[in-house]
Parts: C-alpha cells; structure tokens; sequence
C-alpha cells in the first residue's frame, strides 16, 4: 500500500533538488505497453536519456514535443503561466492520419498553464487520441510550485523522479478531479493516486 499524503506539505514549496517516488500509475503505464502491437507515445516533456532507454524495451515508437520547453523558454520568474494562443503547438506531429498515440505522457505540464491554455491543448490532442489510449499526467497539491516545470525520469519499473533546479516558485493552480474531467471533456479520469509528495497523478482514456 502507499503511504497516506501528507497533507502538512499543501503550504510548502518543493524543495531543490531530485526526489525519486513511488509511482502507481507508471503500473498502469507497464501493463498498457506490455502487449504484442507496436505502441505510439507522445512525450509532452523534454527528451530524457533514461526514459528513451525505458520505452527502447517495448515495442514503441517515441515521439518528444517538449512543450514544456517551448512554453517558458525565456519567460521571466514570477510570470503569468502561458495563455492559450502561447504553446508552439507545431511542436506536436503534424496530425497525419498515422498520427494517433496509445500513451500521451503531459507530466507536470497542466500545472503551468491557464485553465484556457489547458483545454485548449486538450482540443489539439483529440486529434493524436487512440482508443483506448491514456494520458498520464502529475497535478501538484501544493498551494505553490517550483517557477519552472520540473525534470521528471523513469527511474524503473515502479519509480519516477524529479528535479528542481531553483528555489523560485509560482502559485499552483492545485486542479482538482471535477476540474480536470471539466477541462479535458473526450478525456475520462479512471486512475487518481494522491502521493505523499504533494503530487497527484492521474491516468485518463478516451472516454
């Protein structure tokens, strides 16, 4: 079983440094990935050397977009998270018919972004959506967030872990469920974990 949250850590900020956790929904993820077919992922995050490792096992092809880069690549400290009109979405594929993904991996992505960017990047992954596909995103609890979107990696089969690079923080929007199945309407929450961490991971299908 996981240990319960700490709900003592709503008011602190995540310090610098890496953490590695215990990922239930990366579970969920393994499970998906171990069948016969060849799987699409769709990597909202930046390129990471271990996760291309991890995905190399299975049969997968990887597709990175590192939004999170395009969104606040030189944005000032302290700044307005990115309006809709503001994500480089030809960074996403080009929508191509064979453009569909199984899994669609948005990391901390949702928490820097307005609730119009949110559903408006929503609107544009209908599009790369598989049936039966998941999105696997992570929604801090915590009333502040680190200034910039943290560096998550696959550590192995059961942990994730994280880099914060700077003390700096920004409010965090703190989504909760019925936000985020509001937001993301064609996307169905079937998984929540609330982690001791100050994080939530979600896993959402197409509904």
């Amino acid at each position: 079983m996981l240990p319960p949250a700490d709900l003592s850590l709503a008011s602190q900020p995540f310090g610098v440094g890496t953490e590695t956790f215990r990922s239930p929904a990366l579970d969920i993820l393994l499970r998906h990935l171990q069948t016969q077919r060849k799987h699409h992922v769709l990597d909202l995050g930046p390129a990471c050397g271990s996760n291309l490792e991890f995905f190399a096992r299975f049969r997968c092809k990887l597709y990175v977009a590192d939004l999170l880069d395009a969104a606040f690549r030189g944005t000032a400290v302290g700044s307005e998270p990115p309006r809709a009109g503001s994500l480089e979405y030809d960074r996403l594929p080009a929508g191509r018919g064979d453009a569909k993904f199984d899994v669609i991996l948005a990391w901390d992505l949702f928490n820097y972004l307005r609730s119009d960017a949110l559903q408006a990047l929503c609107g544009r992954l209908h599009q790369f959506r598989r049936q039966g596909g998941v999105l696997f995103a992570l929604v801090s609890t915590r009333t502040r967030i680190p200034a910039e979107p943290m560096r998550f990696r696959i550590v192995d089969d059961r942990h994730l872990s994280y880099e914060v690079s700077s003390p700096a923080t920004r409010p965090s929007p703190r989504y909760v469920p019925s936000e985020m199945e509001r937001l993301l309407p064609g996307f169905r929450v079937t998984r929540s974990f609330l982690l001791r961490n100050g994080m939530q991971e979600y896993v959402f299908t197409l509904a």
